[in-house]
């Protein structure tokens, strides 16, 4: 089973994490350094808690899709082109890494919070 950002254990795991990261640290995960990439984390993670869902079903074919790309072929490629709207490469200084990083970590504490939000959001699984 992935890690869910609802569930308080997943949660905090990944606060843990965030604790050992330095503005500094090797970025693994392409081309951004660790600041902008806790600011995309924070974007992303603002609009998945704060943005309406809508009342629409689940359709069979979205729920397979999902199947599909968090359970049958999760391997994404690095460096693969994500929406406009959380591209932060060269958009924000190494010295806001705290200032991210805090924000970050409040933002993740609201995850279990709001577990009622958890209508299988994807994004919100590690």
């Amino acid at each position: 089973m992935k890690k869910n950002l609802f569930d308080i254990n997943a949660a905090n795991s990944v606060i843990s994490r965030s604790g050992q990261l330095k503005s500094n640290s090797t970025n693994l995960w392409g081309e951004m350094n660790a600041t902008e990439m806790l600011l995309h984390c924070n974007s992303c993670n603002r609009q998945n808690l704060e943005e309406s869902r809508g009342n629409e079903k689940t359709t069979f074919k979205q729920l397979l899709l999902r199947i599909l790309a968090l359970y049958v072929a999760p391997d994404f490629k690095k460096g693969i082109k994500g929406e406009e709207t959380h591209n932060t490469k060269g958009k924000i200084d190494s010295s806001c890494f705290e200032e991210q990083r805090v924000e970050f970590i409040n933002l993740i504490k609201r995850f279990p919070e709001n577990k009622k939000r958890a209508d299988f959001n994807p994004s919100c699984i590690w």
